[in-house]
């Protein structure tokens, strides 16, 4: 199955769950109409084996690369298996709850942390880039930029096929990726809580 789906604040007022792009199938064949099970793909064993080609564009070894590094899962669901927020009776056969809402965060204040701990990590780097900045002054979209955030987090070597994947440590990567949902204070590397 394949699913992009989110809570979305419709017209500014209710959290909706909203689904889009969303089918089924394998990621090969045509797409069929979506069941209520919960899709689910083991990302370590997805790009174990996989590596870019000569005539590929470099994100592509970043894709292969970062998926190699990080690995997981990958869990998919649709509206149909959605077992509703529990403010009356579950639909039929459903599949899929909310079992715990713990912290929403606004993802720009989520990229911009992450963003900082990369760039403290590869500051030699991004100090060549003269299309960007880092903070606030940053230009996420500058091929300078893109280029310091991969080869610090991958190493500069997993721009290339074949090459080997170095890097910032998996551990960084995680507590960076955890720092917006530790407190709600941008004095300490976190974001504020957005109300569900």
């Amino acid at each position: 199955m394949q699913c992009l789906c989110e809570w979305v604040r419709q017209f500014r007022k209710q959290l909706v769950y909203k689904c889009y792009d969303c089918n089924c199938g394998s990621y090969d064949g045509p797409p069929k109409q979506c069941s209520r099970t919960v899709g689910a793909d083991n990302l370590t064993k997805v790009w174990e084996s996989w590596t870019c080609k000569a005539a590929d564009p470099t994100w592509e070894c970043w894709r292969g690369c970062t998926g190699r590094k990080m690995g997981g899962m990958w869990y998919s669901t649709s509206d149909a298996g959605y077992c509703g927020d529990g403010s009356g009776p579950s639909t039929p056969n459903c599949t899929w709850r909310v079992a715990e809402f713990v912290k929403r965060v606004n993802k720009t204040c989520s990229d911009s942390i992450i963003y900082a701990e990369v760039e403290t990590t590869g500051a030699s780097c991004f100090d060549g880039c003269s299309d960007s900045g880092i903070g606030p002054g940053r230009n996420a979209t500058s091929p300078c930029w893109i280029g310091c955030f991969y080869d610090t987090v991958l190493g500069p070597d997993a721009r290339n096929p074949g090459g080997s994947i170095t890097g910032m440590p998996v551990a960084d990567l995680i507590a960076a990726w955890n720092l917006p949902f530790a407190s709600d204070s941008p004095a300490t590397k976190g974001c504020p809580a957005l109300k569900p």
